[in-house]
């Protein structure tokens, strides 16, 4: 398969498709049906149904310093909601806002789109940086997702995420 070459004096967006990087990945189905998303056979999703989160997916590199809960790897979060009668931009403001009390959001709410799905994101710093998606699935429940990620060696961390992220996808 030849590889194309940038002409010169112009800029040019390489795009590898993520499905190819993940067509070996194992698929993760939340156990109430609701969603799914693809992970590398490095990590294991867990279902801990607390009241903050219902899946998590993390990876921490193995020489990070012990007692840190995330240096040197990242970490995925899932929580399911009902909208009740409020707009997704609605739920994501009013989470804005709330970590907004705690923490410096670095990154305004505005728009995004993961595969089929439209929602909103922002990114705000306690200790580490965080960015916060919500997704709707069209049916009056939405998906808060939490991808935290801390790179120091330049692992490729935000590609693995970005990757997972691209394979997410509401349950029918």
């Amino acid at each position: 398969k030849p590889t194309p070459t940038p002409t010169p004096g112009k800029q040019e967006q390489m795009v590898n498709p993520s499905a190819d990087e993940t067509a070996n990945w194992k698929t993760f189905t939340y156990s109430s049906n609701v969603f799914a998303f693809k992970y590398p056979d490095n990590i294991t999703p867990h279902e801990l149904n607390s009241q903050y989160t219902d899946v998590s997916v993390s990876f921490k590199h193995p020489t990070s310093a012990d007692g840190c809960e995330l240096c040197d790897g990242y970490l995925l979060s899932f929580k399911q909601g009902n909208l009740n009668q409020q707009s997704l931009r609605q739920i994501a403001e009013k989470a804005l806002k709330e970590k907004g009390g705690y923490g410096t959001i670095t990154k305004p709410l505005e728009s995004i789109s993961i595969g089929n799905f439209s929602g909103f994101t922002f990114s705000y710093t306690v200790q580490v940086g965080s960015t916060i998606i919500y997704l709707s699935d069209g049916k009056g429940n939405f998906i808060e997702i939490t991808k935290s990620i801390d790179d120091p060696q330049n692992r490729g961390y935000e590609k693995i995420v970005n990757n997972i992220l691209s394979t997410f996808r509401f349950e029918p």
